[in-house]
């Protein structure tokens, strides 16, 4: 089964693929759409991680995972 992964995030493509399970191809959802952005504004990484997920799987109109784990600097 192929599910699509919310991100034009290469790096973050390479490490879902290291802990999926055999069963799943996991690919980037830029191998298929070209500048193809969600608009991140949400207030928590949950609610990006949704927003991404639904609105790129109505696009691609199939099984579609997504994460936010966002960057948080502390000074």
């Amino acid at each position: 089964m192929i599910i699509y992964l919310a991100t034009n995030n290469k790096h973050k493509l390479k490490e879902v693929n290291e802990i999926k399970p055999d069963s799943f191809i996991i690919k980037g959802m830029f191998e298929i759409l070209k500048n193809f952005e969600v608009n991140e504004d949400g207030k928590t990484f949950l609610e990006n991680s949704i927003k991404k997920a639904i609105e790129t799987a109505q696009v691609l109109r199939t099984p579609v995972i997504a994460d936010d784990s966002g960057l948080k600097l502390k000074y």
